[in-house]
């Protein structure tokens, strides 16, 4: 994966694909992402309405949502609008805590919605 700094370097991103990166969450608002999503419960920040930008809200607990009704909807409607946004062409950060569980689950899913396969 391409790692790719951020603003200050406040945090990191990977690069999962072209369009779609999973990184932690940021102390400052990436400047080089058309939407960021926020998956991490614990980090809604209120960024305002950026120009330019779209912020996704999708609050997350990290842990099991295997039978969690509410919680499968908040990541399957992440990833159905994130893989929404990637096929016309913006560049997604999704982002939780570390940039591993709950980032990493709803870019997972995206992918999915994307028709990429598991092997891939």
């Amino acid at each position: 994966m391409e790692t790719r700094p951020m603003v200050g370097d406040a945090m990191n991103a990977d690069k999962i694909i072209p369009g779609l990166w999973v990184g932690s969450e940021p102390s400052v608002l990436p400047v080089n992402f058309d939407v960021i999503v926020f998956t991490a419960a614990e980090h809604q920040p209120d960024f305002g309405d950026p120009p330019g930008q779209l912020l996704v809200y999708a609050p997350l607990e990290d842990q099991d949502i295997s039978k969690d009704t509410e919680q499968r909807w908040w990541a399957l409607q992440a990833a159905e609008r994130v893989a929404a946004l990637v096929r016309e062409g913006r560049r997604v950060l999704v982002t939780c805590s570390m940039g591993w569980n709950r980032s990493g689950l709803v870019a997972a899913l995206a992918l999915r919605f994307l028709g990429r396969g598991a092997r891939e």
